[in-house]
């Protein structure tokens, strides 16, 4: 019998393939749209001539404006169809439509993940049950185990909310004693102000600027969240596909439990460690916390 639904996603999955492998071979970001967003100069420093990995597509196509992109590169296939089994075109069949793509690329990099751990035959580093058992066993140390790879602070603020008042210069106006003149908006997505020195100015000797960066309690959770969600990707990633223990093929993921994973990771992020890890990717020098904000700057 004919399913509509299953043309709709095989249409989707036909358009995201080639960009995939267009994206692997180095030739562009994962977009068509590449050259539009970056220079020439950005473009040949951020590829280099080399070839990614579909690793690096899994970190890579994972944020929201990478989605929002890909969407439009594959020239939203299906939609139509799809808006005629969902109740028409409106604002939730857009969601529902951007979720199917999410849904449909994350399956077909695992699919290639999994293949290519085949081909490769990564079985010389195989895991034993007793290292799940160390794993779950030692929470506390996990942090001091892993090695994050070098991430950039956008890559970590999906939900966080974009600076639309004057809350957090208010902030810094008390933390830094000084003018709201003295402080300005940088980039409202990522939280940076820049400060200038109101003595120096005053006193017209050698005014000094230096950038800050600021966050309030609920963000610092949210950027958790983000960072438990991508150290779940990263523990997934050095998973082996299969595992033989006593001649019997197993496969890891089968028997992890899911809940307890996030758990384990959910306790380890605690709120000091996420503290380190914003200030490695900022190469801020953290202030401290005044109230509920934490405040980050390059100040001398």
């Amino acid at each position: 019998m004919y399913n509509i639904q299953k043309d709709i996603e095989n249409e989707i999955i036909d358009a995201i393939n080639p960009i995939i492998d267009e994206y692997l071979q180095g030739r562009t970001s994962g977009t068509h749209h590449a050259l539009n967003v970056l220079t020439r100069d950005q473009y040949d420093k951020y590829f280099d001539g080399k070839k990614k990995t579909i690793y690096d597509a899994q970190k890579d196509f994972r944020s929201n404006k990478s989605i929002s992109q890909l969407i439009k590169d594959i020239k939203n296939v299906g939609y139509r169809n799809f808006c005629k089994i969902n109740n028409g075109e409106n604002e939730l069949s857009v969601k529902m439509y951007r979720s199917l793509v999410i849904k449909l690329l994350n399956d077909i990099i695992r699919d290639r993940i999994a293949l290519e751990k085949d081909n490769n035959n990564i079985m010389e580093n195989k895991l034993s049950i007793k290292t799940f058992e160390i794993f779950f066993e030692s929470k506390s140390e996990i942090l001091n185990e892993m090695v994050l790879p070098v991430m950039k602070i956008d890559e970590i603020l999906d939900d966080v909310t974009i600076v639309t008042n004057d809350t957090l210069k208010r902030v810094l106006t008390s933390f830094y004693k000084t003018y709201d003149d003295y402080i300005d908006l940088s980039d409202k997505k990522k939280h940076f102000f820049k400060v200038h020195d109101m003595v120096g100015d005053i006193m017209n000797n050698n005014r000094v600027s230096f950038d800050a960066c600021i966050f309030e309690k609920g963000d610092i959770q949210r950027i958790k969240e983000n960072l438990v969600v991508f150290a779940i990707g990263e523990f997934h990633n050095a998973l082996p596909s299969n595992l033989n223990v006593f001649g019997m093929d197993l496969k890891p993921n089968s028997f992890l439990n899911k809940e307890e994973l996030k758990n384990v990771f959910e306790e380890a992020f605690l709120p000091e460690e996420v503290i380190k890890i914003i200030t490695n990717i900022l190469g801020y020098k953290y202030e401290g916390q005044f109230n509920d904000f934490f405040i980050w700057s390059n100040k001398q």
